[in-house]
């Protein structure tokens, strides 16, 4: 495991599959109880850094999507395109198949006519008992809020789904879920901000030579319209009256530190 991973990445792998960084280190600052925690430092292995990272998108998507809905009036549908259970050989062509089909729904006039940008991400579900892959693309879609009331305006299900075959042949069985997006759909927007492999597939090797034969190179998130718009906004400094408010008082360094043995 450590031969492969090293020949890929660059990364030292310990026999639980745990990334093994000379210097771990995560620094948060703290109120005076200690009770409330923020981050302020982080020098850690790829699984934790992995996490921070997530949580970091997930806030800027948050903050995105305030923005739009506050300048634009706008609302958020979701959806995940589910493709076939393929076995590891299948998988690189699956991933390819799956997001030219992708490509071609959101080129689609109807959708096109409707849809005011999107954020999307590629995953890859593996299934232990099974041995074999899933590919799903999680999108947020931007629409105007007349979307759910005008019926010459709103795409139902079923038209959801016969628009998403129509991007591959009769022979793959194309699965699709749409939801509209509550204020508090927290489990959602965590679909895509997570890492397009989960942490634990990585420590089989067979698993994680299929994953990196099929994702290397790929474009696993994009962002388009009023998304890629608030994105480069968020880069620049310029979404920040968006963010919540934190009047905490922080008084406390508190430093973590793992990993590392003394002499």
């Amino acid at each position: 495991m450590k031969k492969l991973t090293n020949e890929h990445i660059n990364l030292t792998i310990n026999q639980k599959g745990i990334c093994m960084d000379k210097n771990r280190i995560i620094m948060f600052a703290s109120d005076e109880k200690p009770k409330k925690r923020k981050q302020h430092k982080l020098n850690s292995c790829q699984t934790i850094c992995s996490w921070f990272k997530a949580r970091r998108d997930a806030l800027a998507l948050a903050i995105q999507m305030e923005y739009i809905k506050q300048k634009y009036q706008k609302k958020f549908i979701f959806l995940t395109l589910i493709a076939n259970h393929v076995l590891a050989d299948e998988l690189e062509n699956e991933v390819e198949l799956h997001s030219k089909a992708c490509e071609k729904l959101m080129e689609q006039k109807e959708v096109k006519k409707k849809i005011k940008g999107y954020v999307s991400k590629l995953e890859v579900i593996y299934n232990k008992d099974r041995d074999d892959y899933q590919p799903r693309i999680h999108v947020l879609f931007v629409v105007n809020k007349s979307y759910f009331t005008d019926k010459n305006y709103y795409i139902t299900y079923d038209r959801w789904l016969e628009l998403w075959k129509q991007g591959v042949d009769s022979s793959h069985n194309k699965q699709v879920d749409v939801l509209k997006v509550r204020e508090d759909s927290d489990k959602k927007m965590s679909e895509l901000t997570i890492s397009s492999v989960k942490d634990d597939h990585l420590v089989n090797e067979q698993v994680f030579e299929a994953f990196y034969q099929a994702l290397k190179g790929k474009r696993l998130i994009v962002q388009t319209g009023l998304f890629k718009e608030s994105m480069n906004l968020w880069k620049n400094g310029k979404l920040d009256k968006y963010k919540e408010r934190d009047s905490t008082e922080y008084v406390n360094v508190l430093l973590y530190n793992w990993g590392k043995r003394n002499n």
